[in-house]
């Protein structure tokens, strides 16, 4: 029902016009908690990303412990990291009042179900979910009419960027946001602060082969099954040529993407691994494409690549603000060039293009990595 509805214009406005009436009556008759904090990522798919963080961050500062905490969750029983009292089932109608009774609402997309309230009694917090480069909102031509008007009506009080070309982009996505918190993604706090011996514990802990180099495949999600096929088709050749059991291949999937995909034999589907971070870390090489992965990556200085092999058809369809080609890192358009580039750079002595990456880093991260301590004064003040 509710994918009927994002594609159609006229259920769109029944429904924004429905559950706007809906939410004003609610919130008439209930109390805002000036100390409860309502935390979604993924519109509720996901216990992670940046909420997820901010959230562990707050839990051990003593001065959030008078505060209440809620999640909105699709499926609260699968979440076995959050007690029960602060789970809540985003498809119920207690979620709306949760929504209503939260002085505070913390998210990585909507967590207002793509109904742009427009409310003074709230303060919401939009940490979004990384550095754009596919095209959003209107931009994106292929996007629904609920989704786009969510983009152009969200009243989100306050914003994270991390440098100037998102906060750019994010000031003609999102029109109505009031304020910019020039600090980084709060996701990233454990990339800024790892160390060797992180990488080692990790990958002791996810029980891959010590002795083999890390390899991390997180492509972005396609609409059309058959782009992709082409993709998890990669997989496939390099299974052939001996480059899964030369390595340990990590696949991490968008989040739109079906678990239950078969992949080929020898890939370590970590999807549902509960931290990208501790992947990233655990890593020696990323290989993606148009996915903002690619831009928390760089924060560790270690080697990207693209693989696009649907560049042309992908750009014709959704669009990027930054074309892959213009970001100076190296991308392949084949299974066998990916391949001699892995060899290529996990058998290099040397981290021959660090400084590449250093520049590429610098380009998108203008701004001090600030961005938690900022949230929680604005909440404690």
């Amino acid at each position: 029902m509710k994918n009927i509805i994002k594609k159609n214009k006229i259920l769109m406005h029944l429904y924004i016009a429905f559950m706007s009436i809906f939410f004003k009556v609610l919130q008439h008759f209930t109390k805002v908690d000036q100390r409860k904090i309502l935390f979604v990522s993924f519109s509720g798919k996901q216990y992670s990303d940046s909420p997820r963080v901010i959230y562990l961050n707050m839990k051990e500062d003593k001065r959030f412990q008078r505060f209440k905490f809620r999640w909105g969750f699709v499926n609260p029983k699968g979440i076995k990291s959050v007690s029960t009292n602060e789970k809540v089932n985003i498809n119920s109608i207690r979620y709306y009042y949760e929504l209503a009774s939260s002085k505070y609402w913390i998210s990585n997309a909507s967590i207002e179900r793509l109904l742009p309230i427009n409310s003074n009694k709230h303060v919401y917090i939009n940490t979004w979910h990384g550095i754009p480069m596919k095209m959003l909102g209107d931009d994106d031509i292929g996007a629904d009419p609920l989704v786009t008007n969510w983009y152009r009506k969200a009243q989100i009080d306050f914003l994270t960027v991390n440098g100037k070309y998102d906060e750019q982009i994010f000031s003609e996505v999102f029109p109505r946001t009031k304020h910019m918190i020039r600090g980084g993604l709060p996701r990233n706090f454990r990339l800024y602060n790892s160390s060797v011996d992180d990488k080692q514990k990790l990958k002791d802990e996810m029980h891959l082969n010590l002795n083999k180099k890390v390899i991390l495949y997180a492509p972005t999600f396609r609409d059309n099954p058959s782009e992709m096929e082409k993709v998890l088709k990669v997989l496939n050749k390099l299974n052939q040529n001996g480059i899964l059991d030369k390595y340990n291949f990590l696949f991490r999937g968008h989040y739109f993407f079906d678990e239950n995909e078969h992949l080929a034999d020898k890939v370590i589907n970590v999807t549902k691994y509960k931290s990208i971070e501790e992947l990233y870390i655990v890593s020696d090489i990323l290989i993606s494409d148009y996915s903002s992965v690619i831009f928390d990556y760089s924060i560790l200085m270690k080697p990207i690549i693209l693989y696009t092999p649907d560049l042309e058809s992908y750009q014709h369809s959704r669009g990027f603000y930054k074309k892959p080609t213009d970001l100076d890192l190296p991308i392949v358009y084949t299974a066998e060039s990916l391949e001699a580039l892995i060899n290529a750079f996990l058998e290099e002595k040397e981290n021959i293009h660090k400084s590449q990456i250093a520049i590429f880093y610098k380009k998108f991260h203008d701004y001090t990595f600030t961005s938690i301590e900022q949230i929680k004064d604005i909440i404690l003040k």
